[in-house]
């Protein structure tokens, strides 16, 4: 019955709950006269709620910008303004995020809007797929230990898996395959699923002849082979992964150490017909990687599913053994959650 009406999509609130990003708080005027609506953020911070997208007045790029203590939208006479807010789970610091939106004319009417949110931090399981940006190199004969920005940067891809656990693993090579659905008659003679067709993660290749394929090459079912070139090493157990020490997620760090033996193949000083190179001449190169994660973006958007679909931050890399002394790169990555599959070659 007030002259200024705020209607949430569902109830009288706004409930993200654990994997929605973006709900619309849409204000109405009821008067013959052009409103000013302000919206308040009650709470303290951090203030996770952003709103847009809009245009961001430095880059004038459209983007999505944080709600900060109050905001004034105009709502156009017997009209109504839709107001799109979203939330940055990255930017909550507990398990859950509440605060209360005051919606007010500034002549009497005074709205009050409860907003719930979920963190993100038991949602990555899963495959994530990105790229490392490499633009910092360490001059050995000046500083050996700080990189400086290179004349061009050199990109490679990465693939790490997050089980439900925590665990991190860094891959060279992943294949998503399917796992047929598991049958059953029931007493009244009916056949009935006891377990639902799923995708797999497989590493281990020698898995592959118990799944089918996740899509069709000249009509037959094939899997979907993601592998990376930048990186290599001598897989334990035909696992194809190594175990990350660290805890993933915003403020965090992974970290995993390589090593190229005189007999792994990708072994920069190894030559099959070369004596000086040989496996018993070759050098053990050493290359420890560091992906650290940084509360925003490093590529500078604003996206609201940040450290729940994509994530990012800092790159960093010391090389040992192919100079006297160590070889410090640095850059950024950025990945995005390729698929939520908890485990990799069905129970590891």
């Amino acid at each position: 019955m007030a002259p200024l009406k705020a209607t949430c999509p569902v109830g009288d609130g706004l409930d993200f709950g654990q994997q929605t990003f973006q709900l619309d708080l849409t204000l109405q005027n009821t008067t013959a006269q052009e409103m000013n609506v302000t919206i308040t953020d009650l709470g303290g911070l951090p203030r996770p709620l952003v709103y847009g997208p809009a245009t961001n007045p430095a880059t004038q790029l459209r983007e999505w910008l944080p709600l900060s203590a109050s905001l004034t939208l105009s709502v156009p006479p017997n009209g109504t303004t839709v107001l799109p807010l979203g939330i940055q789970r990255s930017q909550i610091v507990s398990g859950s995020y509440s605060t209360v939106l005051a919606v007010g004319d500034g002549n009497g009417t005074l709205l009050r809007v409860p907003v719930t949110a979920q963190s993100s931090n038991l949602l990555q399981a899963g495959l994530w797929v990105g790229d490392i940006t490499v633009n910092g190199v360490a001059e050995t004969y000046n500083d050996a230990t700080n990189a400086t920005p290179t004349a061009a940067p050199f990109v490679m891809r990465a693939i790490l898996h997050v089980t439900p656990g925590g665990t991190t693993r860094f891959l060279r090579e992943v294949i998503e395959m399917l796992q047929g659905a598991v049958m059953t008659t029931n007493a009244t003679g009916w056949a009935t699923v006891v377990q639902p067709a799923q995708k797999v993660l497989l590493t281990d290749k020698s898995l592959l002849s118990q799944f089918t394929g996740v899509t069709l090459r000249d009509k037959t079912p094939v899997g979907r082979r993601i592998s990376t070139a930048g990186f290599d090493f001598d897989p334990p157990g035909g696992t194809n992964f190594l175990t990350m020490t660290g805890t993933f997620g915003i403020s965090n760090t992974v970290s995993v150490s390589i090593t190229l033996t005189p007999q792994t193949p990708t072994n920069p000083f190894l030559h099959r017909y070369h004596p000086d190179h040989s496996t018993n001449a070759a050098y053990t190169v050493t290359r420890q990687i560091q992906f650290t994660f940084t509360p925003t973006d490093p590529s500078g958007q604003t996206p609201t599913d940040y450290g729940l679909n994509e994530i990012g931050g800092t790159y960093r890399e010391t090389l040992t053994g192919l100079h006297r002394n160590p070889l410090v790169v640095s850059g950024t990555f950025h990945l995005a959650h390729a698929t939520t599959v908890p485990f990799l070659n069905v129970n590891q």
